[in-house]
Parts: structure tokens; sequence; C-alpha cells
């Protein structure tokens, strides 16, 4: 098990910045940084009134989540984007940080975008797709 390494949790209202998360979870010790941005769908209209976001008690129940299953994984940073996305804007960003790259990162961020991106709708696919409710929950992408 590796030495739990830095928890980012933030919400802000200014464009997401990958480089800021990026620098933010690497150590010493780390040396890959596995990243996932999820988008609003270019044709989502239902996002066109804004929303509030994940509470930070979501955020953090996602990054214990995360370090239970995936123990290597050293830094998990989420950062979302509040206020009134537009079409394409990137609105979530989960980051996780290791030693070595096959060591789960990128199941890790995987598994934060599909807890934290349903409350934040990016997780519907691409419009016009049939997959099922089931599969989203399940995590299954196509």
């Amino acid at each position: 098990m590796v030495e739990p390494g830095p928890t980012i949790l933030r919400s802000t209202e200014d464009p997401l910045d990958l480089h800021a998360l990026m620098q933010s979870l690497v150590t010493p010790e780390t040396a890959v940084v596995c990243v996932i941005t999820g988008t609003i769908g270019l044709h989502d209209d239902e996002c066109a009134a804004g929303f509030s976001g994940c509470s930070e008690e979501e955020m953090q129940h996602a990054v214990d989540e995360i370090r239970s299953r995936w123990p290597a994984v050293a830094g998990v940073g989420i950062v979302q984007r509040l206020g009134t996305p537009a079409p394409g804007m990137p609105v979530l960003m989960i980051a996780c940080s290791s030693r070595q790259p096959d060591e789960g990162l990128w199941e890790a961020a995987r598994f934060g975008m599909d807890r934290l991106g349903s409350r934040l709708g990016v997780d519907r696919g691409p419009v016009g797709t049939d997959r099922s409710e089931q599969d989203v929950a399940d995590g299954e992408r196509g």
C-alpha cells in the first residue's frame, strides 16, 4: 500500500486548469498522473440553466472509494466547474497519481468520473446512442 498523497477537492467558476491539477498531484514519489476530463455534450440543453455541482462530501466519498479499491493510487484530485456551462465545456476533471502507470490509474480515474460525472451530466454518451441506463451505472463505455 502506498502512503496517501495529496487530495485536491476544488470547485471553481473559472475554466478548469489541467496543468495546475497535475502539478498539485506530483510528488517525489509519483511518476505518472492520469486525468479524465468530462464535458457537457454539444447538444445538451438541460445544462443551460447551470448547476451547483457536487458537494465536497460527495467528492471526498469518491476519493475514499478510489483509495480503498486502488491502494497503489497516491494522489487524487477532483476539480469541477460551477455555473452555466456552454456545450462542449469541460466541467469535471478527475486525476490520480502513482509511481507506475500499471497500478490502476486509468480504472481509478474512470471510477471517479462514473461516480461524479452522472451528477454533473457528463456521462450520457454520444447523442443518439442506445446505451441503457444500466450500462452507465455499471461504468460501461461504448
